[in-house]
């Protein structure tokens, strides 16, 4: 894989794109954290969780408001998706009327509230 810019070549001619969003640095801890443990690359789970948001048409329900806190800090985190994936995104962010950085803040929000859960659960069993 090569990086130019914004833009990496996969190995087999695939162009990918970032998508970046400034989350909460507690947030980006704890997603980081939840792909180390489970062995999962960050950007892979961007990219399957934007994917999925598409294909079940950018459902918002259970997405919780998140205004800005002043005390909070954020820090950028990137994914690398498909160009037509992120064309897709971007399509559906703008006709929803949504920030990328609203919503890819919570799907990590709730990927991160579903990994605890089940982590949980295992824990109980």
């Amino acid at each position: 894989m090569k990086h130019y810019g914004d833009l990496v070549i996969e190995k087999q001619g695939d162009r990918k794109l970032v998508v970046k969003a400034s989350i909460p640095s507690s947030l980006k801890l704890k997603f980081k954290v939840i792909c180390v443990q489970k062995n999962l690359n960050m950007s892979d789970v961007i990219e399957s969780l934007i994917r999925e948001w598409i294909l079940n048409n950018g459902p918002t329900n259970e997405f919780e408001y998140l205004e800005d806190v002043l005390n909070e800090t954020y820090e950028d985190i990137k994914g690398y998706l498909p160009s037509s994936l992120k064309l897709e995104f971007k399509v559906l962010c703008t006709q929803k009327k949504l920030k990328i950085r609203f919503v890819i803040t919570n799907l990590i929000q709730k990927w991160i509230k579903i990994s605890e859960g089940s982590e949980n659960q295992t824990r109980i069993d």
